[in-house]
């Protein structure tokens, strides 16, 4: 990789998409395509979309989805835009478009059309429910898409309709899921010469998000609707008692009186007890168990907000800044809730250099962030703006003999097609979430993913619900099971000086490693040795 390319230097995007997947090619471009975006005469719907600079008057959403792209105005509905199209289908590597299903298919550039123009083609198309299905036509806004997926319905209060997210995310999701499919996808091409289309599914990208929360419904199908509804509702009752949010003196906190709320509560107890004599009923509030009681409804409520009444009274004399600093002294779950204007002025994000000036606006910095290249994106492109690159892309490409067909998919000793990632090996010292998804998500692809985990500290991830069955041991959560599955796992206890040096020992073998702190215990049977 060559410092100043980036990792994907040389790789050649056609944009043609939509709302729908605006931030594919974004993100693409942040990794060093050469993206072209592809307009009709009126231009891009995104140039047109708010919100607006107050003194341009330019859309402020397009300077941020078209950062790093050229332009190029085509009218695809005229038989000389759309030849002009294949002609740049040919000296293309990825093409991206969200056209409703059909479309390409009437213009003759659908997917086996553009698989015989070029072969190597990795032709993603994002569509609301995919291209395939009695759905495949239907309508859908970001609205809709939210609510096809499930994600609205976690998100509803017994006394109101659900609510969509505050901020639209839906079409945001799929285009990086898109961006990341297509990366996939070249690593394929680089191993068998073949190119592929990609079918991604807006509703389906969204319940993915859902993690085990949508899934974990699907063990048990004879739960009665109504009747776990009512239940919700009870709960969210009770779960008044459990605020998550508090008021400080300049905007709010995140501190949740769940499970591992005792340190905090305790700590704040203490300082109000020295200020004077706290009621002996407040005093004798068992938190480690409060949460427990609360749900369950064994505690007299009437304490429970007198006691909520002094935190919240204690939070309201303290700073975000003050309560941060103190969060992280003490090991409190505790975090202030950061406005925009807290973020620019953030001096950990100034310090990682996280802000980017594009075309005299602050902008954030990339998703991705490799080491060997960190150079922003250039401006969004005036429409016509094409920066040279057709020009480019056509000299490129002269002279280059047509492409004979990939010999056709690889296939393993045992007659299955391998994933892309086949051969990768990685270890996984992460848990609970974040770095499971990452290790999940190279093992849906073929990547030999071992889990290290230790008895010494069971991963959080083992314990949560729901589960299989009546079991609720170790190995029984889905949420766990989600987040892990297609991975071996490996019994090390970190702690010792032997367990270390395996770790260290094995660690130079796999060559892709994601660590996260603290590592993840894991007291299984199901344990192997490392390949």
């Amino acid at each position: 990789m060559h410092a100043d390319g980036g990792p994907l230097d040389g790789v050649r995007v056609l944009d043609l998409a939509g709302v729908e997947a605006e931030l594919t090619g974004r993100t693409l471009a942040e990794l060093g395509a050469d993206v072209l975006k592809v307009e009709p005469p009126e231009g891009a719907v995104a140039r047109r979309r708010p919100p607006f600079d107050e003194r341009s008057r330019e859309s402020l959403y397009w300077a941020a989805v078209g950062a790093g792209k050229a332009s190029l105005v085509l009218d695809l509905a005229s038989d000389e835009g759309r030849a002009r199209l294949a002609e740049l289908v040919v000296a293309a590597d990825v093409m991206v478009e969200s056209f409703r299903p059909g479309t390409t298919e009437a213009w003759d550039l659908g997917p086996q059309r553009l698989a015989a123009l070029n072969p190597a083609l990795v032709h993603v198309s994002v569509t609301a429910y995919g291209s395939t299905g009695p759905k495949a036509g239907w309508p859908a806004t970001e609205l809709t898409a939210e609510a096809a997926s499930g994600r609205m319905v976690s998100q509803v209060d017994g006394d109101r309709p659900p609510i969509p997210i505050g901020h639209p995310q839906a079409y945001y999701h799929a285009g990086v899921q898109a961006a990341a499919d297509a990366v996939v996808a070249l690593v394929e091409r680089q191993r068998s010469g073949a190119g592929q289309h990609l079918d991604v599914s807006v509703q389906a990208v969204m319940v993915h998000t859902l993690f085990g929360s949508v899934s974990g419904a699907l063990l048990d199908p004879e739960v009665d609707a109504d009747a776990e509804a009512a239940g919700l509702e009870r709960r969210a009752r009770r779960l008044e008692l459990l605020p998550d949010m508090w008021e400080c003196a300049d905007g709010f906190v995140a501190a949740p009186l769940g499970a591992g709320a005792l340190p905090l509560a305790e700590h704040i107890m203490g300082e109000l007890a020295a200020e004077g004599p706290l009621d002996p009923a407040v005093a004798a509030i068992d938190w480690p168990r409060l949460a427990a009681d609360v749900l369950r409804g064994r505690c007299d409520d009437d304490v429970v907000r007198a006691a909520l009444e002094l935190l919240a009274g204690w939070f309201r004399r303290h700073t975000k800044a003050e309560l941060y600093r103190l969060a992280h002294e003490g090991d409190f779950r505790m975090g202030p809730l950061l406005t925009t204007a807290d973020l620019v002025a953030d001096p950990h994000l100034a310090a990682r250099g996280f802000w980017s000036d594009i075309g005299g606006r602050t902008h954030p910095g990339p998703a991705v962030r490799p080491l060997l290249f960190d150079r922003p994106p250039a401006p969004a492109p005036a429409l016509g703006e094409d920066r040279g690159r057709p020009l480019a892309w056509a000299e490129a490409t002269e002279g280059r003999p047509a492409s004979a067909p990939p010999a056709g998919p690889r296939t393993g000793s045992d007659g299955r097609r391998p994933g892309a990632l086949s051969g990768l090996k990685v270890a996984d010292f992460s848990w609970v979430a974040v770095g499971p998804t990452i290790g999940r998500a190279l093992a849906d692809h073929g990547a030999t993913v071992v889990r290290v985990e230790s008895s010494k500290r069971t991963d959080v991830a083992r314990v949560l619900p729901p589960f299989k069955g009546d079991a609720k041991g170790i190995d029984d959560s889905h949420w766990y099971a989600h987040f892990n599955a297609g991975k071996l796992g490996l019994s090390l206890n970190l702690g010792t000086a032997e367990g270390r040096q395996v770790a260290s020992g094995w660690s130079t073998g796999p060559t892709w490693c994601w660590r996260a702190s603290p590592p993840a215990p894991w007291p299984s049977s199901a344990s192997t040795t490392p390949p």
